[in-house]
């Protein structure tokens, strides 16, 4: 491959990470205190599933 393929791989993996990370912190956010306009049940899923399936392939 390429080093500029390599390098937007990277990005998009660790872009993908950030992703992820502000979905875990809005979910400690929401043990806490009221966030109306997000169900626990969903951002738990969308934060397995964005780290599983898309975040981590990239850096394998």
């Amino acid at each position: 491959m390429k080093s500029r393929q390599v390098s937007f791989f990277v990005f998009i993996g660790i872009f993908n990470l950030c992703i992820v990370a502000m979905i875990g912190v809005l979910m400690r956010y929401k043990i806490g205190f009221e966030f109306p306009y997000f169900e626990q049940k969903h951002l738990l899923h969308a934060h397995s599933h964005l780290l599983l399936v898309v975040g981590f392939p990239h850096f394998i």
